[in-house]
């Protein structure tokens, strides 16, 4: 009977302090404080474990002593472009005063005459342009026309030529550019007594028909060079 009062007595404080509560609430504009969380304790929380300085391991220093360094070149072991050796670099060979003399008459605005050998050719040049050409005829194998450089010393209209098997008068048109040898002396001249032109047949003047010869004696003057080539 006792415990039934008692429980009755406690029920009924119960639904007094709700409604008391209510009533306050309704109040005061305020809701029931709920219950809050419980604050972690600061003392009993776990800590996390603050790394030991001394304990801590520390990151092993390169030594820059051991430290693999690229190995500097040796000038003295270095591989050196060898220079150039003079006495085996290829030296352009030199003209021969003949060939040299026509590059430099080329170069000119001269008048000059070139008598070539091998082609049986006279060619009246100025400079490097060519003004008139013409068949010859110059010394055979036994009396052969000298190649070198000279210049027209003597303009005669009419020369006589002779030696130990001809003599031949009245040669025309004659111009002498060497005549400082003991075996005689070498001319450019007019030749009426054969027709063999771009043949050698002479004595080692150089043959012009006579008609030619005319035109290359008004053009040439006294010093005008003449370059015989083979």
């Amino acid at each position: 009977m006792k415990s039934m009062i008692s429980s009755d007595c406690l029920r009924r404080s119960k639904v007094f302090l709700v409604s008391t509560a209510l009533t306050l609430t309704a109040l005061c504009g305020s809701s029931i404080p709920s219950l809050a969380k419980p604050q972690p304790n600061p003392i009993t929380q776990k800590r996390k474990p603050q790394p030991n300085s001394i304990a801590q391991k520390n990151k092993p220093k390169t030594n820059s002593t051991t430290q693999k360094t690229k190995p500097k070149p040796n000038s003295t072991t270095q591989k050196t472009k060898p220079k150039p050796n003079r006495t085996t670099q290829k030296i352009k060979p030199k003209l021969n005063p003949i060939a040299q003399k026509i590059k430099d008459l080329q170069k000119s605005n001269k008048r000059w005459i070139q008598v070539n050998l091998s082609k049986q050719k006279l060619i009246a040049w100025q400079g490097k342009k060519q003004v008139y050409a013409v068949l010859v005829s110059t010394g055979k194998r036994s009396t052969p026309t000298i190649p070198g450089v000279f210049t027209v010393k003597y303009k005669l209209p009419t020369a006589r030529m002779k030696g130990d098997d001809y003599d031949v008068p009245n040669v025309p048109y004659t111009m002498y550019y060497d005549v400082s040898r003991p075996e005689g002396s070498y001319a450019i001249h007019g030749a009426y007594w054969h027709n063999r032109f771009g043949t050698p047949v002479s004595h080692g003047c150089t043959n012009v028909a006579v008609n030619h010869a005319k035109w290359l004696f008004n053009w040439a003057s006294l010093g005008t060079p003449v370059v015989v080539n083979k």
